[in-house]
């Protein structure tokens, strides 16, 4: 955990001028979780104004006391979410000064504004005495273990008469005493400091300086305008606040009005509503019309036919859009349509007694209708609570309208798992959701791993079993709208294995056939500590030595079993979307590259050349109100174990989802963490550095990643880089870092908005050799037969390539003619493909390589899902950040002109939620952006289909989005051409288990070093046996390794087993000729294992003359001290 002077320097590095600290501030637990959840959060502020509000209090009268509670309400919600905290503390509070800075930080702060006039005199202090308190702030903080203490010296010269210039030299006499930066306040009797003030301000204080923004925008200047200028600090102080409570009373007043309405109005029409029922009637009645509503509200007996067809009137779209209905009831009056149609049909069937009285109703229903405003507007801190508000009724009415037709409930065809009880509820929440997992571990020893296409990486071992994890999302009312998200700890999706799947699927029979080509995506999380020889095209395969089929069976038959447990596992549910920011768990590994994107695009994003945000889809099922598992999605590379790693893990990905799932102690939870745009990502956060040779030390170059003009020595290093253990530290904590964040945010209701809307999916299959369309210019455009450039032969600084290439090679007439003659024996590219797929040299033209069959796909997956207003980019490479970024935009942006969101019922304002998940389904290695293609590092030498690839799958997918429509088009979307299916005629030359032996004098199981006596804890404790080959049976399901505990009853439970990271099988060959081997045991005693008695036990396998017999060797008994 940081310390509270970690926080303070990371909050004082984000003063930066021309590109400053947005605060939005704060004022209790609710705000500032709400502001703390949201993605572009750096840090937290409170307003000493706001606070004392929320107390009761006028600023003036706010005492030291009451502004520390609310600081240290703040400051646990600070501590939660990881981020700094800067507190408003006025004057300091007088001669309470030391004690005000000692207490705020006890509560949480790393940071404070410091005002320089008196409070109890209202007077401006001496420039000297002002001074000198901001060099006493600054003593107590470092005493109390915070030296980089950020303080925030306020200048009230202005606001007392003083000239600028009495401002500037104030200013830079508080910057001389340790101040961070310095807040002119200009309000008081004037406007707020102008633009040329904030200028020459800015100048004088050299950009350090904190400016108060005008609310709403447009008012003042904005973000962009003072960043221009150079500041490194903006705040808005109380105005959220203020912005909040108006529009908090401004809706409550219009609830309020309706519910009074609705107790009172229905026995004869009150003024309220006289207006708007006089004009509903006049338009209905000029338009011919009857309202489809007729009859179909309860509780209403009291009123005559003809107040009940006009009260109906009123609500029906049109003429509510003429009698003055705000629009964001609309929704409202729709839910209670069809709440009251259900509640009617109850009422008939019950006997007279027994009937609800109507007033009872409707005082229960308004009474709801007021508290639900209450509560959401309570914590309402910015506007765009205002809207999630409207977009939520709005979504709910949609789901509502869609499950009923004329009151009544619309039957579900189901074939599903889903119980006919669970119908009814099911189509009240809109959807069936169901997970499950299953184990996909193959061969873990003779294998090479898939993911550095490094020949050497052979598989020794086990320390975390991976998985697949399945993701049912189904609309309850039509079993055909569903779709299933795949989540593998393998290194991509793979044709073969999703050939596999879908094979499988139809061999379960018609319960399972609502999963097709279209709904079905398969998604890796790119861990590179995997065993290979899984995938369709040859290139991959090459330093497998082939394709393996027990490999590439462990995965298919898993992949089946965690979609089969979701399917059974399906009931009626409820879906949320959230995001947070995760900060210290990627940097950009390519960033020469990344700054050859537009500087106009890359402020966008201020500092961050990776994205920082962890999305999160979590699914909570009706009936019992339990969460039953998160998808989340967050870039980064899985290579924080090393290419000198033998041992199978997950990597960072497989310990989130391990941790996240140990964590809600409950064995049927799922926690999917996907990737997203990884492309130029990386865990190894520390940064790259020369480890050998002449500048072993240094950072590698920036422009091509090595050292002395090699790229062998350049390797990133994570953060716990130093260890010697292959990344195993470092993975951990990557891992742990991601699932914190998502913990967090999942343990943050605020943080989530509801989903509800239409559940679809589309798959078509696109030819990229040669695809012709039109850039947004109006410019013409092709892609290219699938390449890969020399840099692509270079590596990255995770795992970098051999011999004499770099990232950023040219290709001839600079590199080695010996790879010139090696790529145009393998395939001579035409003079068409060398123009195409300018400016990269090919190195491999692997699209067109089809002997003895295809190196790498042509023909590529185009998969998009939808849920409500999320949408799901399916990617088959892996896009870098600046590509996802402008494909999730430009998803979004036509998802928008299409009015695919809330049009059925006049609202168009919904955001539509982009995210992207791969890779995916077909790995059709990377997604640059043509400026980072220019610089043909790793990431552009490896985007296939040549400068224009990125642009080609926007253009695709776009181009089917309407498919994703509530009403789709009538036409179904065409299937594509069909890619090569290499299962059955891929080439092998992984050599099968011939036999194992024990070796003379020996037997299977039998302990050859046994573990120590006593084992503290933080140590290892091992013993090692007579082994067997684990390829014999690969345990799916089960372990080859235990930890037990010996209970006070007597009895053994297994405490520790292949789940878990801390428990390591090792297995050595030690005679290939006599077939003999060692299995290894150990376990990391973790700080937290109990007192007790223990054994390590091994499972194996031996393959002799008459076939697979099972063996067990067990330690000797041993005790943790």
């Amino acid at each position: 955990m940081a310390t509270p002077n970690d926080l303070a320097t990371k909050l004082k590095s984000l003063h930066k001028p021309g590109a400053p600290i947005v605060f939005a501030n704060v004022y209790d637990a609710t705000t500032a979780a709400a502001v703390a959840a949201l993605p572009s959060c750096r840090a937290l502020a409170t307003a000493s104004f706001a606070i004392a509000q929320a107390a009761g209090l006028t600023d003036d009268d706010l005492d030291l006391a009451t502004n520390l509670a609310g600081i240290r309400t703040v400051g646990r919600v600070a501590r939660r979410h990881g981020l700094a905290l800067t507190a408003d503390l006025q004057d300091g509070y007088g001669e309470q000064l030391e004690d005000a800075i000692a207490q705020a930080i006890d509560a949480g702060a790393v940071g404070a504004n410091i005002e320089d006039v008196d409070k109890g005199s209202q007077t401006l202090l001496a420039p000297g005495v002002a001074a000198e308190r901001v060099e006493r702030a600054l003593r107590v903080a470092a005493d109390k273990g915070v030296p980089d203490f950020v303080v925030n010296a306020r200048c009230d010269a202005l606001l007392k008469g003083g000239t600028l210039d009495e401002v500037i030299a104030r200013g830079n006499l508080y910057l001389r005493a340790g101040a961070t930066s310095v807040f002119v306040w200009g309000g008081g009797a004037r406007p707020g400091i102008s633009r040329d003030e904030v200028v020459k301000l800015s100048r004088a204080f050299e950009g350090r300086l904190n400016v108060s923004m005008m609310l709403p925008e447009g008012t003042g200047l904005g973000v962009d305008e003072l960043a221009a200028i150079g500041v490194s600090r903006i705040s808005v102080g109380p105005k959220l606040q203020g912005l909040a409570m108006q529009a908090y009373a401004r809706e409550a007043e219009k609830f309020l009005k309706i519910a009074w309405a609705t107790l009172f109005n229905w026995g004869g029409a009150q003024d309220i509503h006289a207006a708007r029922i006089a004009s509903a009637s006049a338009h209905m009645a000029s338009a011919g019309q009857r309202s489809p509503h007729d009859g179909a509200q309860s509780g209403i007996t009291s009123m005559s036919s003809y107040e009940k067809s006009e009260y109906k009137n009123m609500q029906s779209p049109a003429a509510r859009g003429s009698s003055g209905f705000a629009p964001e009831k609309d929704a409202l009056l729709r839910i209670m349509d069809t709440r009251d149609s259900e509640l009617e049909k109850l009422e008939s069937t019950r006997p007279r007694t027994a009937r609800r009285k109507p007033w009872l109703a409707v005082l229960l229903t308004s009474i709801i209708a007021v508290l639900l405003v209450v509560v959401i507007y309570r914590d309402s801190v910015i506007l765009d609570t205002l809207q999630q508000l409207k977009d939520s009724l709005r979504s709910n009415a949609a789901v509502l309208d869609h499950r009923f037709s004329n009151g009544k409930l619309v039957k579900a065809n189901h074939r599903s798992a889903v119980s006919t009880s669970d119908a009814a509820a099911a189509a009240s929440s809109g959807y069936v959701l169901g997970v499950g997992k299953a184990d996909i571990t193959g061969p873990v020893v003779e294998l090479n791993f898939m993911g550095y296409a490094n020949g050497s990486q052979i598989g020794s071992g086990l320390r975390q079993r991976i998985y697949s994890r399945a993701f049912i999302v189904g609309d309850a009312a039509n079993s055909a709208d569903r779709f299933i998200y795949m989540v593998l700890d393998t290194q991509s999706g793979d044709t073969a294995v999703r050939n596999g799947i879908l094979d499988g699927l139809k061999a379960l029979g018609p319960a399972y056939a609502a999963y097709s080509q279209k709904n079905v995506a398969v998604t890796g999380t790119h861990s590179h500590s995997g065993p290979g020889a899984w995938l369709n095209y040859l290139l991959p395969q090459v330093t497998s030595l082939g394709f393996d089929k027990q490999s590439y069976q462990a995965i298919v038959d898993g992949a089946l079993l965690s979609i089969k447990r979701a399917h059974e596992s399906l009931a009626p549910g409820t879906l949320s979307f959230g995001s947070t920011r995760i900060e210290d768990a990627n940097i950009n590994r390519s960033l020469f590259a990344y700054l050859n994107n537009p500087a106009s695009e890359r402020v966008k994003y201020g500092d961050d050349t990776v994205d920082k945000t962890l999305t999160m889809l979590k699914f909570r099922r009706t009936s019992d109100a339990k969460d039953i598992g998160v998808l989340t999605w967050f870039p980064v590379h899985g290579t924080s174990m090393l290419g000198n790693n033998t041992i199978v893990t997950g990597d960072n990905k497989g310990v989130a989802a391990y941790l996240y799932e140990q964590s809600t102690k409950d064995p049927s939870f799922v926690a999917g963490f996907s990737q997203s745009n990884v492309g130029d990502t990386t865990p190894n956060v520390n940064g790259a550095y020369c480890e050998e040779g002449p500048a072993l030390g240094q950072m590698c170059t920036l422009q091509n990643s090595t050292c002395d003009g090699k790229n062998e020595p350049c390797h990133g290093r994570g953060p716990l880089y130093g260890l010697n253990d292959a990344g195993t530290k470092s993975c951990f904590e990557i891992g742990r870092r991601q699932f914190q964040g998502a913990s967090a945010l999942a343990g943050n209701s605020k943080a989530f908005q509801p989903i509800a809307g239409p559940v679809r999916s589309l798959h078509t299959f696109k030819d990229l050799s040669n695809f012709t369309f039109t850039l947004p210019n109006g410019k013409a455009a092709r892609t290219c037969s699938g390449a890969l450039g020399y840099s692509f032969a270079a590596g990255t600084s995770d795992g970098p390539g051999a011999f004499d290439f770099t990232q950023g090679d040219e290709g001839a007439p600079n590199a080695n003619p010996l790879w010139s003659v090696v790529s145009k024996l393998l395939h001579n590219p035409s003079k068409e493909q060398i123009a195409c797929q300018q400016p990269k040299p090919i190195l491999l033209d692997a699209g067109a390589t089809k002997v003895p069959y295809d190196w790498a796909p042509n023909i590529v997956d185009i998969q998009l899902l939808r849920v409500g207003p999320l949408f799901i980019i399916v990617s088959p490479g892996e896009a870098t950040t600046m590509s996802g970024r402008r494909w999730k935009a430009a998803l979004a942006a036509k998802a928008n002109s299409l009015s695919l969101l809330g049009t059925a019922h006049g609202d168009s304002q919904m955001t539509p939620l982009v995210v992207l998940g791969g890779p995916a389904n077909s790995y059709t290695h990377y997604i640059a952006t043509p400026e980072e293609y220019a610089i043909q590092r790793y990431e552009g030498a490896s985007t296939l289909y040549g400068p224009h690839t990125l642009d080609a799958y926007i253009s695709l997918t776009s181009s089917v989005l309407p498919y994703l429509a509530a009403t789709p088009p009538n036409a179904p979307l065409a299937a594509g051409p069909t890619p090569q299916d290499n299962r059955n005629h891929s080439l092998s030359f992984i050599t099968p288990v011939i036999f194992d032996a024990p070796g003379l004098l020996r037997s299977f199981g039998q302990v050859l070093t046994d573990v120590a006596p006593t084992v503290a804890r933080g140590k290892v404790a091992r013993a090692t046996f007579v082994g067997a080959n684990p390829r014999n049976n690969l345990r799916l399901e089960g372990t080859f390794a235990a930890v037990e505990r010996k209970g006070a009853d007597g009895t053994w439970s297994v405490v520790r087993d292949d789940r878990d990271w801390e428990l390591v099988y090792r297995w050595t060959r030690t005679n290939s000729v006599a077939g003999t081997s060692e299995v290894s045991v150990t376990w990391e005693v973790p700080a937290d294992a109990v007192d007790g008695q223990y054994r390590l036990r091994y499972y194996g396998d031996s393959k002799g003359i008459g076939g697979v017999k099972a063996f067990q060797g067990l330690s000797k008994v041993f005790s943790i001290a």
